[in-house]
């Protein structure tokens, strides 16, 4: 579960389930990493609608790649009207351990995208 940051609330939006992109090797150290920083609640300050295996804290940054971004009623990122916006078939490019939990991308920013995505169509 990934999650972007809502800077008018301060809070954390989640918009996708991500579980492709990873090699075996990765995988496996990914699991081992997560482990480190397992937590027995939701972080604080995350709005969430998805139930997970376990929650960690929020400190490893993932590039993703997606095809689009659809309007969802299980993700809270730019929630509106009940829907939040949901990255279509995502899957990690790569962890980035040059970027902290501060540098993440926006809700903002992912509502611009989807509003730009629609004027295309």
């Amino acid at each position: 579960l990934v999650a972007v940051h809502n800077a008018d609330t301060g809070r954390l939006e989640t918009v996708a389930k991500v579980a492709t992109g990873f090699t075996e090797e990765e995988m496996v150290q990914m699991r081992k990493d997560l482990e480190k920083i397992r937590i027995p609640a939701p972080p604080k300050g995350l709005e969430h609608r998805i139930e997970v295996d376990f929650w960690v804290e929020p400190r490893i940054v993932v590039e993703v790649a997606f095809d689009d971004i659809t309007q969802s009623p299980n993700h809270t990122c730019g929630m509106r009207q009940g829907k939040g916006l949901a990255l279509r078939f995502p899957r990690m490019v790569r962890i980035r351990d040059d970027k902290d939990a501060g540098a993440i991308t926006t809700s903002g920013e992912v509502s611009g995208m989807f509003e730009l995505q629609r004027s295309r169509s």
